[in-house]
């Protein structure tokens, strides 16, 4: 039987949302999983974290030092998480088969975990298991935690779900996630080594002037002449309101046009979003 940890590493969860913790145990335990939690370390009205950032850190410190422990999936999303990559005992996680699951704001901690380990997380919010799974999205997380080695299933279905912009194809080892949150690890020595990596970006909240300040900080940084590719998950406010067109016109002002440029919807803050494994290559063609 495998078992895996619940944690909140960024904002505590509502009190409210209680009734989904109790339904995604239930979906676990019917998939033979045992499930570890400390509920008052998840659960906090103030939405800031439910307990400190050390302590925060000292529980997910602790999963990953116990063998028994197979992944930990982070509940938590918000504007906390890099509270705590100070806290991380990246020794233990290094010599951990465990993997951390966690989306959004978690994009902080998986990158800092790839930029101090070498290790891959995977970008996922399993709540989103019991909120509006698909079956796509279900057989792809069964296919992480069945064999957590195998990527194959995930990878067919971004394909299959991603179009070229720019180029015909690309590979590497992919990292990045939440754009805003990725960029707070900029100037610090939780920052990834971009060179020759797939740079996959999100977002949820932002329009045009927003989104725009945070390609102007990538190219600032000299994010687009690192990469061998870049991809676009769904950036949900300026999609929804403005359209994916607005998105690729502000992104093609600050990129090659040599660049790999792909897009994708089916990975992001929606509920049905599928997983994306940080720090594994991926390879996409036209």
């Amino acid at each position: 039987m495998k078992e895996i940890a619940l944690v909140a590493l960024s904002n505590g969860l509502s009190n409210k949302e209680k009734k989904t913790l109790v339904n995604l145990i239930k979906l676990l335990e019917n998939l033979s999983v045992k499930v570890h939690y400390q509920a008052d370390a998840l659960f906090s009205d103030s939405r800031i974290g439910a307990v400190n950032a050390k302590k925060r850190a000292e529980i997910v410190n602790q999963y990953f030092k116990n063998p028994a422990i197979n992944f930990i999936f982070d509940l938590s999303g918000g504007d906390v998480a890099n509270e705590t990559i100070c806290y991380l005992d990246y020794k233990a996680i290094k010599n951990s088969s465990c993997k951390l699951f966690g989306y959004s704001d978690l994009t902080t901690v998986i990158n800092a975990i790839y930029t101090q380990t070498g290790k891959s997380s995977v970008l996922f919010q399993v709540r989103h298991l019991v909120d509006k799974s698909s079956h796509r999205q279900f057989e792809a997380f069964r296919s992480l935690i069945d064999d957590r080695d195998t990527n194959d299933v995930v990878n067919k279905f971004i394909q299959e779900n991603s179009k070229f912009i720019q180029g015909s194809a690309v590979s590497g080892q992919v990292l990045g996630g939440n754009i805003r949150c990725f960029l707070k690890l900029a100037g610090t020595a939780y920052w990834p080594d971009l060179k020759g990596k797939f740079l996959f970006l999100e977002s949820y909240s932002g329009l045009e002037g927003r989104i725009r300040t945070y390609f102007a900080q990538l190219q600032q940084l000299g994010v687009f002449e690192d990469i061998s590719g870049l991809i676009l998950g769904s950036f949900t406010e300026l999609d929804n309101q403005i359209g994916r067109d607005c998105l690729i016109d502000i992104v093609s002002e600050y990129v090659s046009p040599e660049l790999p440029l792909v897009s994708t919807e089916a990975i992001g803050h929606q509920k049905d979003s599928l997983p994306l494994i940080i720090g594994q290559d991926l390879s996409l063609k036209d």
